[in-house]
């Protein structure tokens, strides 16, 4: 995040693309990608990320191929600042890495089909790179099913998922659930918003 404009996020799609790119091109692929986030402010980064953008950008990392994910920080000195710069840097940083911890089985699952791309019904269909502005990535672990999806738009988006047909969707990191139709069903986004759902 170098600046206020709507291309910060959605960079780590670009370089998960680029990374992936290279390790087939080397043959490599099998290799396990470690994404590394920025969550830090100084050196010539202006501003800490929002809450909003260290998660979008942690889960775009892994929806998008990080096997592994760490967030690059400093000590802090003078203009710089570290993670533990302030209670709520530290507070955001502890509750993200708690909340990847407890999807810790889910997301070492092995891969497994995908479904389609989700339709965009409300809102840019793309973000500030092109990107589709929904990512998702599905997982199963243990006969529940876990769909990762992270919104790298910096605009609200209501999408359509053709999964889940018929079933009690729940997403359980905001005690809420949806009732899913014979097609799917339909979810609303914030800005870099970030939903987990899951059903059986």
């Amino acid at each position: 995040i170098r600046d206020d404009t709507d291309r910060g996020v959605p960079q780590i799609i670009a370089d998960m693309k680029t990374v992936c790119r290279d390790l087939d091109r080397a043959g490599t692929r099998q290799r396990t990608i470690w994404a590394i986030v920025q969550y830090f402010q100084g050196w010539g980064w202006p501003r800490f990320p929002t809450r909003e953008e260290l998660w979008a950008m942690s889960y775009l990392s892994i929806i998008h191929g990080a096997n592994g994910i760490t967030w690059y920080t400093y000590g802090g000195s003078g203009q710089n600042h570290g993670v533990t710069d302030n209670p709520e840097v530290w507070g955001n940083i502890c509750a993200l890495a708690g909340e990847l911890s407890k999807l810790h089985d889910v997301l070492a699952a092995p891969p497994c089909a995908q479904p389609p791309a989700p339709e965009v019904t409300d809102g840019p269909a793309q973000d500030a790179l092109g990107y589709p502005s929904i990512s998702i990535l599905l997982k199963q672990h243990q006969g529940k099913w876990y769909l990762l999806a992270a919104n790298s738009s910096k605009a609200a988006v209501t999408a359509r998922f053709s999964c889940a047909a018929g079933k009690q969707v729940s997403l359980p990191q905001e005690s809420r659930r949806i009732t899913a139709d014979d097609r799917g069903f339909t979810d609303s986004f914030a800005p870099y918003g970030v939903h987990v759902y899951t059903w059986e």
